[in-house]
Parts: structure tokens; sequence; C-alpha cells
């Protein structure tokens, strides 16, 4: 006779196999709806917009596929895998027309990140940003529960700007004279920010407004 635990077990098995299963395949899924977004994208009138917003979901399939992989069997993994492969594929042939489409003049806001000029002046800013907020945040008195919101919110926003530069075309910039020096204030940045957001949430704010 089956023990009522032995149930329970083989139905948890059951259903977290199930939840295996369908995480798997909506990935798969979601990989070819990314990987035509980035075709459309860089076809006939190109979008720069698009194009940089499909190349951000590309990065969050990347890591939801390596969180996953350990529990994944080989052919799965291989399947994915190899799925990203042509996605990325579709990336080295867009970038250079994204590129191009924006030095030709494309009215997209998004052409700021490709260009070598347009994205240094992104991190610079984001940078002085950054700063300015770090430093806001350290009044030795205290800081008042509707200026810790504000700057919550900084840190949030600046955040959200500096995520989208990480879809930036930047191999294509390596030999620029301060790509490095570019990059390291991006990282160090990032630092910054990482920082205030933990200050912020561990700080008690001051009474007063």
């Amino acid at each position: 006779m089956v023990s009522p635990s032995e149930t329970d077990d083989a139905l948890n098995g059951t259903h977290q196999g199930q939840k295996h299963v369908d995480a798997n395949t909506e990935l798969s899924f979601r990989i070819t709806l990314v990987q035509h977004a980035l075709e459309d994208a860089s076809k006939g009138t190109v979008s720069p917009q698009d194009w940089h917003l499909a190349q951000q979901d590309l990065k969050d399939l990347e890591i939801e596929v390596k969180d996953l992989a350990a529990s994944l069997v080989k052919t799965e993994a291989d399947q994915l895998e190899t799925q990203l492969g042509q996605a990325r594929l579709v990336v080295s042939q867009g970038s250079p027309l994204v590129e191009k489409a924006c030095r030709d003049g494309a009215n997209d806001r998004f052409c700021a990140y490709y260009s070598f000029s347009g994205y240094s002046h992104e991190v610079q800013t984001l940078a002085k940003n950054a700063e300015s907020a770090r430093l806001h945040s350290r009044v030795e008195a205290g800081l008042f529960s509707s200026t810790k919101a504000f700057l919550q919110r900084q840190v949030a926003y600046i955040g959200r700007r500096m995520d989208q530069l990480d879809a930036a075309p930047v191999e294509l910039w390596e030999a620029e004279t301060e790509f490095k020096n570019i990059q390291t204030l991006k990282q160090n940045t990032k630092n910054v920010l990482g920082e205030l957001a933990h200050f912020l949430a561990a700080v008690t704010p001051r009474a007063g407004t």
C-alpha cells in the first residue's frame, strides 16, 4: 500500500517536472520571438529603438538560461544555446546596420547608444548624476523621508538608463582611445549606484518631511 507521504512526493515530483518543462518551453519560445524582433528591426527601415529593446531582452534571456542550466539535461541546454547562438548571429550582422543608420542621420533617440560619442556622453552624464545623488545622501543631520524617497527614485532611474547601455555594441568601439576609460567609469558608476541603493535601504529618515 502506498503511503500518503509517498503519494504526495510523487505528485510533487510530477508537478516540479511539469514546471521544468514549462519553463524550458517558454524560454525557447521567447528566444525565437526575440530573434524575430531583431530581424524585423534591422531589415528595411532600421529601427534603433526596436533593435535596442530586443537586444536588452536577449541579454535578459541569456541570464535566465544560465540560471536554469543546472536543472537542464544536456539536450535541452544545447537546444537553448543553439537558439541563443542564432540570435547572437543576427546581432553580429545587424549591429553595423543600426550603427550606420544612426551615422546617416536616423531620427531616433536610441541612436545615442550606437555611436561611441553618444555612448560615452551618456556614461559620463549618468556618472555625474550618480555622484550628485551620492553627495546629497551624505548629510550629517540625516535625510528627511521625502529626500530619501527622491534619491531612491533617482537611483532607480539612473539604474534603468545604465541597464540600457548594456545592450550597446561596445565591441565595435574597442579601438577608440577612451574606450577603456569609459568602460571603467561605467562600472564605477554601477558600483556607486549599488552602494547608494544599499545605504538608502538601510538608513532611517530623520523626523520631519
